[in-house]
């Protein structure tokens, strides 16, 4: 999932840079990042489940 997250953040600081804006996303994600977001994927996926 992270794999694709760096693809679409490349894809979009592309169209962001096509159009003279900053980067919108990082290209580079360091652990800690890569934590967090497998956090925030797991509550998300429980908050789903609990909903269900």
């Amino acid at each position: 999932m992270v794999s694709r997250y760096i693809h679409l953040g490349v894809v979009l600081n592309e169209m962001n840079r096509a159009m003279g804006l900053l980067d919108l996303v990082p290209e580079v994600f360091v652990p800690p990042v890569i934590a967090k977001l497998g956090f925030i994927h797991d509550l998300l996926r429980q908050a789903r489940d609990a909903a269900a």
